[in-house]
């Protein structure tokens, strides 16, 4: 059963307490930035040169997304290796596709 959080000061103890409780909140957290990053950055490349290539937002958002998992990671209790591990392999994963970019079709 889902506790309260203790610490209900700052943001930090909030999701550091939700976290314990459920732990699926932190990489979720971090799916939200990958793809608001990643769709919205290909939407607006789209509408604002009328071509965009998702891999390459892709490895963007993957990017800014490990970094910031890294980030949190320093943070006791926030994310633990596993997500910053998937997290980089995604990254490395589009990294891949836009090498092979004329190989792949979307």
């Amino acid at each position: 059963m889902y506790n309260l959080p203790e610490n209900l000061t700052n943001v930090e103890g909030i999701i550091i307490s939700t976290t314990g409780q459920v732990s699926i909140v932190s990489p979720l957290i971090m799916f939200f930035i990958f793809m608001f990053i990643a769709v919205g950055g290909f939407i607006a490349n789209k509408r604002r040169s009328g071509q965009a290539k998702f891999a390459y937002w892709g490895a963007a958002a993957g990017l800014v997304t490990t970094i910031l998992g890294i980030i949190a990671y320093l943070v006791d209790g926030l994310v633990n290796i596993e997500t910053i591990v998937i997290s980089m392999l995604v990254t490395t994963l589009f990294f891949f596709m836009t090498l092979f970019e004329d190989d792949i079709a979307f």
